[in-house]
C-alpha cells in the first residue's frame, strides 16, 4: 500500500517536472534531506536564543555573541571562497581538490591565529573573560575554520542524506551538551568552550577522517582552486560587512543592545539561512544541465520569491506569540522583528548566485559582492550611529533590497558564452 502510494507520488512528481522546468523527484527526495539537516541546525540556533535569553543576563549574552561575531570575521582570512571550490570539483568528480583546498585555508588561518592573539592581548586589562576566549580561539582556530567542509564534500557528491544525517546529530549532541553547561554556569568562557571543542571533536571526524572513504580519485582542477581564492575576496568582504553592524552596536550601545538585536534578527536569520539549503540543490543540477538560460534562472527567482513572501506572512502574524512564549523579556521589541523578516525576501537570489559560481562568474560575484558589502559597512556606521538597533535594522533591509538590483544587473552582464 505504502509502495503504491509512493509509486503514484513518484509519477506525479515525474509527470509535472516539465510544467515547473525542474526535476522535481530530485528536489523533492534531496531536498527533504538538506532540510532535515537545515531544521536540526535552526532547531539548534533557536533552542540556544531561548536558553541563552532567559538564563543569562543580556550584558553576558551580548558578550558571548560579540565574541562569535568577531570569530566569524576572523574567518573571513582563512580563503572563504574555498568552501564553493570544494563543493563545485567535488560535484564535477575532481575529488584531489579537496585536501588540496584545506591545506591551503589552513594555511590563511594561521594569519587569523594571530589576529586573535592581538585581540586578545587588546582586553587583557579591561576584560578578562574576553582575553581568555580570544586566546583560546587563537590556538584552536586552523582546526576549527576546517571542521564545517565536510558538508560541502558530502553535498557536491549528492549525498544529502548522509550529510544529514551527520550534521543532525552533530547539532543534536552540541545542543545537549551547551544546554547542560548553561543550566550549571552562565560563564560565557565554559559556554564557549564546551561549544568549540564539541564541534572540533565531531566535526572534525567527519572532515578529516570520515571523508576519506568516499574520495574516489586524485584528480585536481587547478582553475576551480584559482576560482575558489578570487572569490574568497568578496566572499571575505561581504561576511565582514554583514557581522560589522554586531560590533557597531556593541562597541557604540554597548553589549546589552547587542543582545536585544540579536534577539530580533535571530529567527529571520535562521530562516534566510535556509538559503544554503539551496544552493546544493541547485549547483549540481546546472552543473549537469548545459543548456540552462537566463531566462529559466528568472522564472526559478520568481517562484521562490512567491515562497518566501508567504513565509514572511507567517512569521509577521506569529511573531508576537513567539516573543510571549520564548523571549519575553525582549517582549517589547517582537514588531521590530517582523519588520526585520522583510529582509528575507533576498532568499531569492540563492538561485542566481547559484548560476554565477555555475558559470565561474567570479567577476561579477565579486563586484557585486563587494558594491553591496561597501553599503552596508559604511551604512552601518551611519544608521547605527543616529538611530541605534533600529538604524541596524533599517540598513540591512536597505542592503538585501539592493542585492536584487545588482544582481540583476550581474545577470544582464553574464557571458554565458565563456567563463569569467
Amino acid at each position: 500500500m505504502i509502495k503504491r502510494a509512493q509509486a503514484k507520488f513518484d509519477s506525479l512528481l515525474t509527470e509535472y517536472s516539465p510544467r515547473f522546468g525542474l526535476d522535481l523527484n530530485y528536489f523533492v527526495k534531496n531536498g527533504f534531506w538538506l532540510n532535515v539537516s537545515q531544521f536540526f541546525n535552526i532547531l539548534k540556533y533557536f533552542v540556544l536564543s531561548i536558553i541563552f535569553a532567559n538564563f543569562l543576563t543580556k550584558n553576558a549574552f551580548g558578550e558571548y555573541n560579540f565574541i562569535m561575531s568577531v570569530l566569524a570575521i576572523m574567518s573571513v582570512i582563512a580563503l572563504p571562497g574555498m568552501s564553493n571550490t570544494i563543493f563545485k570539483s567535488v560535484s564535477e568528480k575532481f575529488h584531489g581538490n579537496y585536501f588540496l583546498s584545506l591545506k591551503k585555508i589552513f594555511n590563511y588561518s594561521l594569519i587569523g591565529s594571530l589576529a586573535l592573539i592581538f585581540v586578545s592581548a587588546y582586553y587583557f586589562f579591561s576584560n578578562f573573560i574576553l582575553a581568555s576566549a580570544f586566546l583560546f580561539l587563537a590556538v584552536i582556530f586552523p582546526i576549527y575554520i576546517l571542521c564545517p567542509q565536510y558538508v560541502n564534500f558530502f553535498n557536491g557528491l549528492k549525498k544529502f542524506e548522509l550529510q544529514a544525517k551527520l550534521s543532525s546529530f552533530f547539532n543534536f549532541i552540541s545542543t545537549l551538551i551547551i544546554i547542560g553547561v548553561v543550566f550549571y554556569t552562565n560563564n560565557i568562557l565554559y559556554i564557549l568552550l564546551s561549544m568549540i571543542l564539541t564541534q572540533v571533536l565531531i566535526q572534525g571526524y567527519y572532515t578529516f577522517f570520515l571523508v576519506k572513504k568516499y574520495i574516489k580519485n586524485n584528480n585536481v582542477d587547478l582553475k576551480s582552486v584559482e576560482f575558489g581564492k578570487k572569490i574568497s575576496l568578496s566572499s571575505a568582504y561581504s561576511t565582514v560587512a554583514l557581522r560589522l553592524d554586531s560590533l557597531i552596536v556593541a562597541t557604540l550601545l554597548g553589549f546589552e543592545e547587542l543582545a536585544i538585536y540579536t534577539i530580533i534578527t535571530v529567527i529571520p536569520n535562521q530562516i534566510k539561512t535556509m538559503s544554503s539549503t539551496f544552493t546544493p540543490l541547485f549547483l549540481p543540477k546546472l552543473v549537469e544541465n548545459k543548456n540552462t538560460t537566463k531566462k529559466d534562472i528568472r522564472r526559478h527567482f520568481w517562484r521562490i520569491l512567491l515562497i518566501t513572501s508567504g513565509l514572511i506572512l507567517v512569521y509577521v502574524v506569529c511573531a508576537k506569540f513567539i516573543f510571549q512564549i520564548f523571549y519575553p523579556q525582549y517582549l517589547a521589541y517582537w514588531k521590530w522583528s517582523a519588520l526585520f523578516s522583510i529582509s528575507i525576501l533576498s532568499f531569492a537570489t540563492t538561485i542566481q548566485y547559484a548560476y554565477f559560481i555555475k558559470c565561474n562568474a567570479s567577476k561579477i560575484i565579486n563586484i557585486t559582492t563587494i558594491v553591496l558589502s561597501t553599503y552596508v559597512m559604511v551604512g552601518s556606521f551611519f544608521w547605527i550611529y543616529y538611530f541605534g538597533i533600529m538604524g541596524a535594522i533599517i540598513n540591512k533591509i536597505i542592503f538585501r533590497f539592493l542585492g536584487f538590483i545588482f544582481y540583476e544587473i550581474g545577470l544582464n552582464k553574464l557571458d554565458t558564452g565563456k567563463n569569467e
